[in-house]
């Protein structure tokens, strides 16, 4: 029987064992993911519009407040890049090079909405209890054409 990964890969081939890997991971985390999608139903509090003013009986959703009140509290925005020579020498390349990069991390973080996965990643945080940030690449193509 085999033990370790690579000995189970050759077994049951590579996709098979991560699709192995993938449903027993799922499975573990099972009532954990129904735990979560509970907690934000609670948060978006999705009840009709009639419920709201219905007699002596009304809610107020503290889950979200609570939840509003503490993303301001840890992430208010994006830090400013420093970037900062390890040694403090005087050689004029490496001073260039730190100016370079220090303005293209600034550069990256206003154009490409950086916050935005941060933002999201800390109400995962905040609601279910994992705040994780995803980040998905869509590359953009352009089609040239030659005469």
């Amino acid at each position: 029987m085999a033990e370790t990964r690579k000995e189970m890969e050759v077994v049951q081939g590579t996709a098979q064992y991560w699709q192995m890997e993938l449903e027993s991971a799922d499975q573990t985390e099972k009532d954990w993911r129904e735990r979560g999608r509970a907690v934000v139903a609670r948060y978006r509090d999705e009840r009709s519009a009639d419920s709201f003013g219905a007699g002596l009986y009304k809610q107020f959703n503290i889950l979200w407040s609570n939840t509003e009140t503490m993303k301001g509290a840890l992430f208010a925005r994006m830090p400013k890049a420093d970037v900062r020579r390890r040694y403090n020498d005087n050689n004029p390349i490496t001073r260039q090079v730190a100016i370079v990069l220090e303005r293209a991390l600034q550069y990256g973080n206003e154009v490409y909405s950086a916050d935005k996965p941060i933002k999201a990643a800390l109400e995962d945080y905040l609601l279910p209890g994992r705040g994780v940030i995803w980040v998905v690449y869509e590359p953009i193509f352009v089609k040239k054409l030659y005469k």
